[in-house]
């Protein structure tokens, strides 16, 4: 992550988010998001991607999080789940317009759905963040 501007590197594209990337949530629903998206990512980093898919959803479910959205389609993409992998992704770039690794991993998902011109917004999307 850049320090000036607090966006991941090239490199850190498409890797998911960790929770020490998340905002302070410290009451009622948002701890009980922060707590289902840390043990989202430990099962995501331990290759569960069904078991992380489950609880980055009750994270969404708590609060709606880009963070979430976007962890959560990089695990349905593993899987296999592609269409649902593009809504993930799709609603992780929408919560946050800026968040660049959401157009990339978006694009390459609609492209694999033989989606070629959303590919393509997405990725002109990406280039131009």
């Amino acid at each position: 992550m850049t320090r000036e501007t607090g966006r991941p590197t090239r490199d850190e594209d498409g890797a998911a988010i960790p929770p020490s990337a998340l905002p302070t949530l410290s009451s009622g629903s948002d701890l009980s998001a922060r707590q289902h998206f840390e043990k989202g990512y430990q099962e995501h980093l331990s290759g569960r991607h069904e078991e992380a898919i489950v609880c980055y959803q009750k994270a969404i479910d708590a609060k709606s999080m880009y963070e979430a959205f976007f962890n959560m389609g990089l695990c349905l993409r593993m899987v296999g789940r592609l269409t649902e992998a593009e809504a993930a992704l799709a609603r992780s770039a929408s919560l946050n317009r800026l968040y660049r690794p959401a157009y990339k991993v978006l694009s390459e998902v609609q492209k694999a759905l033989g989606k070629e011109n959303e590919a393509q917004v997405s990725w002109s999307q990406y280039s131009r963040l």
